[in-house]
């Protein structure tokens, strides 16, 4: 048995996918130390792990940040500031074997430069490679941004580099540059999603990469939903996730393309989760074919689903993918842009801009993806390339045996 600690994001994007894998090592005998908020304390500790607090929760919480990924990596750097006096002694302290660490967990990179102890990454997300130039990163990142959240990137990216050149003077380490900060590369690299949907997968070679697919298994989620399906209606589900979702002007949006036609009938059924930051009793003009909750048992509703309308995050992607369900995407930051291109390219869905995003535009692509088979197959067929890699227990697999070839 080895004692593993489990550095991570505070989003549910980033824990939900790793819940299974731990709830695997455990019964494999490994004693994991996991560090979150109390958002996920529950969840955390029915998966078997110990649960520590971070030692600044307000400052690790999710936000939406300004300036894109340069935004991204700004915050990173301060949380670190914030927390590595702390984290470095209790690490230290527990004297783990090895380490699991998220690709975007820029404090989990000080911790493997300064403690030395191994370190292996997983992702839920896309991942950067090394070999990528910054040229296209940044292309790919801002091209399409707006003036001003250009500004505020090279804002983000003057206050990430006054952080870090404090952190690698205080602590003698290297402060990684934008393509490390965003993939945390280590000798074993854990992707949770497929090559197939993968971008540039020539890039990624088997020895250091592992794509295990889909990290799901059956989530105890405390909800008092309760939803019947009609037969004869498709069932249309739509969450923006818990992060990105103030979207009132949205949801009106909505409800005039898919809510009750002027005979009183629709042939949807839609479910609407307005992820925790929006009082569903405080939303108006509610057509009477819509249910709207704070949260749903997202792995239950996408099994009976016929189109998922996203924001495009990687771990709700992954999980209708994993059930056939074809999307339409609105990306609405960072890396749900590259979903949103990745999921057109392979003809799971329909992408749409949040500028573009009304009426009209919303009910055709869903008509369109209803009445146009190949969608439905699209997103069957990355569903089963998902489903190939081994999910969690294939993630626990290579975590095994690197740790046999390796001597940990």
């Amino acid at each position: 048995m080895s004692t593993v600690v489990v550095l991570n994001l505070a989003s549910s994007g980033h824990v939900n996918p790793t819940l299974p894998l731990v709830k695997e090592l455990v019964a494999r005998g490994e004693q994991v130390i996991y560090y979150s908020i109390e958002r996920y304390k529950r969840s955390i500790e029915m998966s078997g792990a110990q649960f520590r607090y971070y030692s600044h929760p307000d400052a690790v919480e999710p936000r939406l940040h300004e300036g894109g990924h340069l935004g991204v990596m700004a915050h990173s750097a301060f949380v670190s500031s914030l927390i590595l006096p702390t984290l470095l002694k209790e690490i230290s302290e527990i004297s783990p074997a090895y380490i699991l660490l998220d690709s975007m967990c820029l404090w989990g990179n000080y911790v493997n430069q300064i403690l030395k102890i191994p370190c292996i990454t997983f992702s839920s997300i896309f991942v950067m490679h090394p070999k990528l130039d910054a040229d296209d990163i940044l292309d790919m990142s801002y091209a399409n941004l707006q003036p001003a959240t250009i500004l505020k990137g090279l804002k983000a990216l003057h206050r990430y580099y006054k952080t870090s050149q404090n952190i690698d003077k205080e602590y003698a380490c290297k402060s990684p540059g934008l393509i490390e900060a965003f993939s945390n590369q280590q000798k074993l690299n854990i992707i949770f999603t497929s090559k197939i949907l993968h971008p540039l997968p020539h890039l990624f070679s088997d020895e250091l990469y592992k794509f295990v697919g889909s990290s799901i298994s059956p989530r105890s989620e405390k909800t008092n939903f309760s939803f019947q399906k009609n037969k004869a209606s498709k069932v249309i589900y739509i969450s923006l996730g818990t992060i990105v979702n103030t979207g009132r002007e949205f949801y009106q949006d909505c409800f005039k393309a898919f809510g009750n036609q002027a005979d009183g009938k629709s042939p949807y059924q839609v479910i609407l989760s307005t992820g925790g930051q929006i009082d569903p009793a405080s939303i108006t003009n509610i057509p009477n074919n819509f249910m709207l909750e704070y949260f749903v048992p997202q792995l239950e509703v996408l099994q009976y689903s016929d189109v998922f309308i996203t924001h495009g995050g990687m771990n709700s992607t992954s999980e209708a993918l994993y059930y056939g369900v074809p999307l339409v995407v609105i990306p609405q930051r960072g890396d749900q842009y590259l979903v949103e291109q990745q999921i057109t390219k392979c003809g799971a869905g329909i992408g749409i801009s949040p500028s573009n995003a009304s009426p009209e535009s919303l009910r055709e692509a869903v008509d369109t993806i209803l009445k146009t088979p190949s969608y439905k197959n699209g997103a069957e067929s990355l569903g089963v390339s998902l489903k190939a890699g081994g999910g969690f227990k294939g993630a626990a697999d290579e975590i095994m045996k690197y740790k046999f070839e390796s001597g940990l």
